[in-house]
């Protein structure tokens, strides 16, 4: 009967076996192709974003106006009510990119990207 000799621990090799490899790169291909059209689906939602922020800037600029004109407290003593008035009430002036358009005080605003929001002028 022949003993076993235990191999020394510096001898022993260690590693991962081929098969381990193999699953660890299509669990990161996986994740990548979810991750991946996400990110890009990000860009489109902040612009479209950014214009309905803007569209709230210029409403809430706009009912800031009227509210001083109807109190007498405004610089200008005239309100328009007029869709292409809507940069005047807004610190920041027209946007390049931006287009404004609609009527009956209902006005639509179209952002670079083709994206729109619609707010209202008092």
């Amino acid at each position: 009967m022949q003993l076993r000799k235990p191999t020394p621990q510096n001898l022993l090799q260690a590693g991962f076996t081929l098969i381990e490899l193999i699953i660890v790169v299509v669990i990161i291909g996986i994740l990548a192709a979810i991750a991946i059209p996400k990110y890009i689906d990000l860009t489109t939602t902040a612009q479209t974003n950014a214009t309905k922020a803007m569209a709230g800037q210029l409403a809430s600029g706009a009912a800031i106006q009227y509210a001083a004109v109807q109190a007498g407290t405004a610089a200008s003593s005239t309100y328009s009510s007029s869709c292409s008035t809507a940069w005047n009430y807004t610190a920041g002036g027209a946007q390049t990119g931006y287009t404004i358009g609609g009527t009956n005080n209902t006005c639509t605003l179209t952002g670079p990207n083709s994206s729109s929001a619609a707010f209202t002028m008092p």
